[in-house]
């Protein structure tokens, strides 16, 4: 769908009227668009929700974790 919304934008030179018949935000569009010219198809692809593995910023230290724990289980 992001490649078509691409194509019909072109196609009828009208973002504005490409959202609405698509019945997407227009900021949306602009953010694939940027995506594919600078990464290609590649750049459209669905990307997962979230972080990376091991880069969640509330995650606890291993050492704290390893602390509460034994708490835990204890009660």
């Amino acid at each position: 769908m992001k490649l078509k919304v691409s194509v019909h934008a072109k196609e009828i030179r009208n973002v504005s009227k490409t959202c609405r018949y698509f019945e997407i935000f227009r900021v949306i569009s602009y953010q694939w668009e940027n995506a594919f010219v600078a990464k290609g198809a590649e750049g459209l692809g669905n990307k997962r929700p979230g972080f990376k593995p091991g880069t969640c910023p509330w995650r606890i230290k291993g050492e704290l974790e390893e602390k509460i724990l034994p708490l835990r289980t204890s009660c």
